[in-house]
């Protein structure tokens, strides 16, 4: 159905390994929307990511 309404499912970056399965690439529309949360314990929102952890990210939207 999202892609029947070109509605992009969003892909997440979290610091829980069970939430790991949100960051597949499912795509679904011809746009997309990525939350990085953070990798923090607790507060997670206020999060400065190195660039080796957002390389992996560039990797997905290149592709």
């Amino acid at each position: 159905m999202l892609r029947q309404y070109n509605i992009a499912s969003v892909i997440t970056d979290s610091p829980d390994p069970k939430l790991q399965y949100l960051s597949n690439v499912v795509l679904t529309a011809d746009h997309v929307s990525i939350r990085l949360h953070g990798r923090n314990k607790g507060y997670r929102y206020n999060y400065p990511y190195s660039k080796e952890e957002l390389e992996p990210w560039a990797d997905k939207v290149k592709k």
